[in-house]
């Protein structure tokens, strides 16, 4: 007579498969891995991307306010940026070279995503009128 299960379920057939305790907490084990990975990878690919987007708008803000400088279309020394750039300030500080020409160096300010303060400078010539 051939095996029987019986009613208890005592006997295991030979061809039954299935995966073990041990390698499913594996699998989840890598699994949370690789989650942890990308998310951090991700958290770090926004941060750069935002500093990278406030760099940018600072560059923009300080080449058109050192143009503005030059061209003495700005007459003030410092001030905020209007709105929605009021979060970035500038200040500007003239020197005479000599020979009727001036130096302007301006400073743009920000807060970063950190709340670390960054700052860009730029510097131009031009002539005294």
């Amino acid at each position: 007579m051939g095996e029987s299960n019986g009613p208890m379920g005592k006997n295991k057939l030979k061809n039954e498969s299935g995966f073990t305790l041990l390698e499913v907490v594996a699998v989840l084990a890598l699994a949370g891995l690789i989650t942890a990975v990308i998310t951090s990878s991700f958290l770090q690919s926004a941060f750069t991307q935002r500093q990278l987007a406030q760099r940018t708008t600072a560059l923009i803000l300080g080449e058109g306010k050192l143009a503005e400088l030059l061209n003495e279309a700005e007459l003030d020394t410092a001030a905020k940026f209007q709105e929605p750039f009021n979060n970035y300030s500038w200040s500007a500080q003239t020197e005479a070279l000599g020979n009727g020409m001036i130096a302007v160096e301006l400073t743009v300010k920000w807060s970063g995503g950190d709340g670390k303060p960054r700052q860009k400078i730029f510097k131009g010539i031009t002539w005294e009128r």
